[in-house]
C-alpha cells in the first residue's frame, strides 16, 4: 500500500512574538471601538456619563500601552524568526500609539488653558 505524501508545512509561524507583533496592531483598533462604545454608553445612561469616560479612558489607556509593549516585544523575536511578519506588524505598533499621543497632545494643552482661563 501506497504512503501518501507529507503536507506541505505551513509558513505561518505561532510564536509568542509573532502574537505580540499581531497584538500590537490589534490593540489600537480595539482601542477605537471602545471608544466607540463610550460615547453610546454615555448617552443612554447620562447621568453616569462621567463615570462611564473615566473608565473607558482607563481601558482605552491600557490598550494603548499595552500595544507598545507588544510591539517591542515582537521586535525582539526577529533575530530568531526573521522579519517576516515581525518588523512591520511590530513597527507599526510602536508608532501608532506614539502618533495617536503626539495628536493628543495639543489637546491636553488647550484643555489645561482652558482650565486656567475658568479658574481665575
Amino acid at each position: 500500500m501506497n504512503k501518501p505524501p507529507p503536507l506541505p508545512e505551513s509558513d505561518k509561524i505561532d510564536s509568542p512574538f509573532h502574537r505580540a507583533a499581531k497584538a500590537s496592531i490589534l490593540a489600537p483598533i480595539l482601542m477605537f471601538v471602545v471608544g466607540f462604545f463610550r460615547n453610546i454608553a454615555g448617552q443612554a445612561i447620562p447621568e453616569h456619563q462621567q463615570i462611564i469616560s473615566i473608565v473607558i479612558s482607563g481601558v482605552s489607556l491600557l490598550l494603548l500601552i499595552t500595544g507598545f509593549i507588544c510591539g517591542i516585544v515582537g521586535l525582539f523575536g526577529i533575530r530568531k524568526y526573521g522579519p517576516r511578519r515581525l518588523l512591520v506588524r511590530s513597527i507599526l505598533g510602536i508608532l501608532v500609539p506614539i502618533g495617536l499621543v503626539l495628536l493628543a497632545i495639543p489637546t491636553f494643552l488647550y484643555a489645561i488653558e482652558a482650565a486656567r482661563q475658568q479658574n481665575s
